[in-house]
């Protein structure tokens, strides 16, 4: 079952506009597990812009942590892409979020792909490319 975490922080879930929190996230994979389910998380790399860089990365370094993911489950890391026209661009432009620039945005994939192997070292860590999901 696919999970989209996209972050382990809650004010850049409440910014992107995401139900929930990291920990019904975490809830809700270790349920899963519980029964037999493997999982695969998607986390958002690059969300929030350079505003919320650090504790994007920070918090779902913790989430991932907290995760029983095993064997068979998956870590997906997908680029952030801002839809031109979208509820998200259109604050993000209000407010003076900038995006990382590219080498910040591969900076912070090495750092969250290596917090994912260190949480989840039985689990697969993989580039996942969700262009079509808008914010």
């Amino acid at each position: 079952m696919a999970i989209g975490l996209e972050t382990g922080s809650d004010a850049l879930l409440r910014y992107l506009g995401k139900p929930g929190s990291a920990d019904e996230a975490a809830a809700f994979v270790a349920t899963l597990k519980q029964v037999g389910i493997a999982v695969s998380v998607i986390v958002m790399v690059g969300a929030g812009g350079a505003r919320f860089a650090d504790v994007h990365e920070r918090e779902t370094a913790a989430l991932l942590e907290r995760l029983p993911l095993e064997s068979g489950d998956l870590v997906y890391l997908s680029p952030f892409v801002v839809q031109p026209g979208s509820a998200y661009a259109a604050r993000a432009a209000a407010d003076g979020l900038r995006p990382l620039t590219p080498v910040a945005r591969a900076a912070q994939y090495e750092r969250l792909r290596d917090a994912a192997r260190r949480a989840a070292p039985e689990a697969r860590v993989a580039l996942y490319h969700i262009d079509e999901f808008v914010y």
